[in-house]
């Protein structure tokens, strides 16, 4: 139970808002490196897994083959573990505290970066 508790602080670490990383007890951050890097290995499994999966529904569809998965991985990872960090890129871009109506930007940032990851793949 202690191996999956350390994986999930190791979680949270990465993808877990401020309020999440103060109800942790500061112990369970201090050996973060291995389980980073066993966690990166994992999300870059299931986004193998994401993009396979999808590449098979869109061929066989005749769809435009490698778009969709791309998408798909992009959407996955930016609306997934990587959200706060998209996110706080968001509102850096747009300003810490903006007027209400710049802060309807964020979004359309937030998915301007999930474009530019779709392209990356």
């Amino acid at each position: 139970m202690a191996f999956l508790r350390r994986f999930v602080d190791g979680f949270v670490f990465v993808s877990g808002s401020r309020r999440q990383l103060r109800r942790r007890a500061p112990e369970g951050f201090a050996p973060l490196a291995g389980r980073l890097m066993l966690l990166g290995i994992a999300w870059g499994l299931v986004v193998v897994g994401l993009w396979e999966l999808t590449f098979r529904f869109t061929t066989r569809a005749r769809l435009v083959g490698w778009v969709v998965p791309a998408c798909v991985c992009a959407a996955a990872t930016v609306f997934g573990p990587y959200r706060p960090g998209c996110l706080s890129l968001a509102r850096t871009l747009t300003g810490i505290k903006p007027p209400r109506w710049l802060r309807l930007l964020r979004w359309p940032v937030f998915l301007a970066l999930t474009g530019g990851l779709a392209s990356l793949n």
